[in-house]
């Protein structure tokens, strides 16, 4: 028998109008927590923030007091805003207005959040774990190893240097995501799948 992999599928239905973002503002959605990569992530963003001050990391996501006090004894925090937990709306809207996602995690499944940065045409920064290289094929995003600092370095400054490779990889991921992942398209695949049984 074949196996058919069909992904989950996201509602756009909830989400704001993608805007173009000129905020300078890199973002972090999700648990802060160290196989996130956010400890790799504030390493690098000490250096990037060093070449480019006028660009800020937003951090969103819950956090526990410990270990949050943990990363601020180690590691800058300059040019960082850490906004806690929001709810779905709220993060939506601040992603929307920023210019740029990174979720630099040691291990992850379909992340919705990637996702969600798609569906705004975000430039999106991820590790090579599970299935974001198929999700941010064809140029649709930048992928990087995972516990790796320094190609989160070059991957930061390499988009916030080129504005215009920034908009290409935000167009090219939306127009993937209504492609290949919205509710409609993944409910006409299953279909398709099961008229092939029947």
């Amino acid at each position: 028998v074949n196996s058919v992999c069909i992904p989950n599928p996201i509602d756009i239905s909830n989400l704001p109008e993608p805007i173009i973002s000129s905020s300078k503002t890199i973002m972090f959605l999700g648990w802060v927590i160290k196989t996130k990569g956010i400890e790799e992530l504030l390493s690098a963003w000490e250096k990037v923030y060093s070449q480019n001050d006028g660009w800020r990391l937003r951090i969103v996501g819950p956090a526990k007091v410990e270990y949050l006090d943990y990363l601020k004894s180690n590691y800058s925090f300059k040019g960082v805003v850490y906004e806690g937990e929001k709810n779905h709306e709220e993060a939506m809207d601040l992603l929307n207005s920023s210019d740029i996602f990174i979720l630099p995690s040691y291990t992850e499944g379909f992340p919705n959040a990637v996702l969600e940065a798609m569906a705004l045409s975000k430039p999106v920064i991820a590790t090579r774990v599970g299935a974001i290289p198929d999700m941010l094929a064809d140029g649709c995003g930048v992928l990087i190893d995972s516990e790796n600092s320094q190609e989160i370095i070059t991957a930061l400054i390499h988009l916030i240097e080129n504005d215009a490779i920034r908009r290409d990889i935000g167009n090219k991921s939306y127009i993937k995501l209504c492609k290949e992942y919205t509710i409609e398209t993944v409910f006409n695949r299953y279909m398709q799948e099961w008229g092939n049984f029947t």
